[in-house]
């Protein structure tokens, strides 16, 4: 009863954050009220169900405040530095991005005017003359107005957007969390480094697309075809690399104490994250990862549901702004319950076939199913190809990974044994190399579809939970929730 509760309470957090834009009041009065109902929820505490249904509304007031409030402070702050020339200083928080005409680089402010002030704004400067990580530069500009990109910006945390033409670097920022940071960031371009010196370009770019999520090397024509195959999810990063990290402490875990246990991966994962650039898919894949290590050490069962939610919970909370304006985050977790939920349904229809083949097959497709509202109603291409290109591509993902990963490896430590995997590792990154080219280039794999309508999203969705909660009643589960149905 109490994980029931607790399921509703974050189901009301999400939908607060969901519905916040809606009520465009003084996020004070959302504080009031939630303050006000968890008062008067201690009144009826011997009252289980009213006690609980109270607090699930004061956490829907909650939510809704976190979203009004920062969404304000980035209106107000957008509003007091757009359209004047400002002094500033601060410091390069992330790896500079290349862009069309030069790079796109994230600030991490330290002054204003000579006048202390905290946030992050996005600055785009010619590829001469460049900046690194951590760099503290002094520059003059002019932010825009956030107009359209509103929501996106407010989304990434920025404050705001302008072109920078001169700048002057005035430092290095040399604090802990900029050090350690610099030094993963070392790590991964080491990796990317030796991928290339030892790979030929189409499979280096792959290969660190398979380990790190690195796109940047990605041609478009090779991009367009993984997206027409509808296999663009295997160069983002997702719960395959988590797997993999974990997968090292179980073949060890006998040999370390109950709380290394616990406290090993969580460091790996921590580090995996940051490495690799902290996106919505590996931030959630590293919380879902992590919840079984959590279940284990904790000695209950790994509840799959309420591990979705509570990492879905977490980023929300974390970034309120992400549920409507994360595109990503969206497609990351209607794919993730589409595995879970509508995978075991579609398996049914395939039950006379292997049961890896099966297992690759219902997932695939189940996932697809659940994303497939979005990806109509965001970008209007689907792919019809995608079921067959992953049912044999996917099964040599975590071969492909792992000679991407003993590429990189070798290459950085013993370069003399690098030709002993990059043989084999060249063979099987060409063999995805041209699987993805042949599907992608189909003249049938995948058409232009597009609905704008946001009610349509709302009852393509309502639908298929309704097809997950049919099957849970009339084919009688043994486990709801991930829990024992009592």
């Amino acid at each position: 009863m109490r994980a029931k509760i607790f399921v509703i309470w974050m189901l009301c957090f999400l939908f607060g954050a969901l519905v916040a834009p809606l009520f465009e009041v003084n996020p004070a009065w959302w504080l009031i009220i939630c303050l006000i109902l968890v008062i008067n929820s201690f009144l009826l505490y011997q009252k289980r169900y009213l006690w609980a249904t109270i607090i699930g509304l004061a956490v829907i007031f909650l939510s809704i405040y976190q979203y009004q409030n920062q969404f304000l402070d980035y209106m107000i702050l957008n509003t007091k530095f757009s359209g004047v020339k400002n002094e500033y200083i601060g410091s390069v928080s992330d790896l500079p991005t290349k862009v069309e005409h030069g790079k796109r680089v994230s600030i991490d402010l330290q002054t204003v005017n000579g006048k202390k002030q905290n946030g992050k704004i996005t600055i785009y400067i010619k590829d001469f003359p460049t900046v690194k990580f951590s760099e503290t530069i002094k520059f003059q500009a002019k932010l825009k107005p956030y107009g359209e990109t509103k929501n996106r910006q407010i989304k990434n945390r920025i404050i705001g957007e302008a072109s920078v033409f001169k700048f002057e670097k005035i430092g290095e920022n040399n604090s802990w969390g900029y050090r350690v940071r610099g030094w993963l960031f070392d790590i991964r371009e080491s990796l990317n480094e030796a991928i290339r010196k030892n790979l030929p370009q189409k499979e280096a770019s792959l290969a660190s697309g398979l380990i790190l999520g690195e796109k940047s090397f990605i041609s478009p024509e090779f991009n367009r075809a993984l997206q027409n195959s509808g296999t663009s999810h295997i160069i983002a990063l997702s719960g395959y690399n988590i797997t993999i990290i974990l997968s090292m402490f179980i073949l060890f875990q006998r040999g370390f104490s109950r709380r290394l246990n616990l406290i090993l991966p969580l460091l790996f994962i921590i580090f995996f994250v940051v490495m690799t650039g902290a996106s919505a898919s590996i931030v959630r894949a590293g919380i879902m990862g992590f919840m079984p290590v959590l279940a284990r050490y904790l000695g209950r069962s790994s509840n799959s549901f309420i591990a979705i939610l509570f990492s879905a919970s977490i980023m929300v909370f974390i970034n309120p702004f992400i549920v409507l304006h994360d595109v990503g985050f969206q497609l990351s977790f209607t794919a993730l319950c589409g595995m879970l939920y509508l995978g075991p349904i579609i398996a049914r229809l395939f039950s006379s076939l292997p049961e890896t083949i099966k297992l690759i097959l219902s997932e695939t497709v189940g996932a697809q199913v659940a994303a497939l509202p979005l990806l109509i109603f965001y970008f209007g291409r689907v792919s019809v190809i995608s079921p067959v290109s992953n049912l044999i591509i996917l099964s040599l993902v975590p071969m492909g990974m792992l000679v991407s990963f003993l590429v990189g490896v070798f290459g950085l430590f013993v370069p003399w044994l690098v030709p002993v995997v990059s043989i084999p590792g060249y063979i099987l990154l060409h063999m995805f190399y041209v699987l993805i080219n042949f599907f992608g280039s189909l003249p049938f794999a995948s058409y232009q579809f597009k609905i704008n309508s946001v009610v349509w999203l709302v009852v393509s969705y309502l639908l298929i939970i309704d097809l997950i909660l049919a099957d849970w009643k009339y084919s009688k589960p043994e486990k709801i929730y991930g829990a024992d149905k009592k």
